[in-house]
């Protein structure tokens, strides 16, 4: 009776989240007390993180289907993201110390990266484009997004001069506009007329 209503109590695209953060908090507390218990081999340690990144990571799918509020869809996907941008890292690091290989250089660039994506993800602002679809779309519109690079900055190093004037390619606003640019748009339905 009592799974019966905590069933019925979560939508059913969390069931399936809400699942997986269970079974990986579950073998995340056991891994904890082998841990404790066998607290000088390493691998256990390396598994502990990625039970707890990947009991984070269906938290946050979680959290984001049962859309309680745009907040927490947008914290949702951002705790999702945020520890996906870790599991890799923490699965090399579990396999180097099950080979009793000290990692060198190379790992620690890239989990330092994997850290700056994972701080990103949690606290950037680059969701709220998202934040404005998923609001969108609880109101009605749709918000769509379109990009192309401007022709006179084929690579990454080149910079904009961001004025008109400053640059040598445009001679005027046309120029630029031609060039490259990105178009956002809204996209309203039309009201019915009772």
């Amino acid at each position: 009776m009592v799974n019966e209503m905590l069933l019925e109590t979560i939508p059913h695209y969390s069931i399936g989240p809400f699942f997986g953060f269970t079974a990986n908090t579950v073998v995340l507390i056991l891994y904890l007390v082998t841990f404790i218990i066998y607290s000088s081999y390493l691998p256990l340690l390396r598994l502990l993180f990625f039970y707890l990144l990947l009991s984070l990571f269906f938290l946050g799918w979680f959290i984001q289907g049962l859309q309680i509020s745009t907040e927490s869809i947008v914290w949702g996907y951002r705790i999702n993201l945020s520890a996906l941008a870790l599991l890799p890292a923490t699965w090399v690091f579990f396999m180097l110390a099950l080979s009793d290989k000290k990692p060198g250089l190379m790992p620690w660039v890239v989990m330092i990266i994997w850290i700056i994506l994972s701080i990103s993800a949690l606290l950037g602002k680059g969701l709220d484009l998202m934040k404005i679809k998923i609001q969108g779309k609880q109101f009605g519109f749709d918000v769509y997004a379109e990009s192309k690079r401007c022709i006179y900055l084929p690579k990454n190093e080149d910079i904009c001069p961001e004025r008109i004037s400053l640059c040598h390619h445009c001679k005027g606003p046309e120029d630029c506009l031609a060039s490259g640019g990105s178009i956002f748009s809204v996209s309203l339905p039309l009201a019915s007329v009772i």
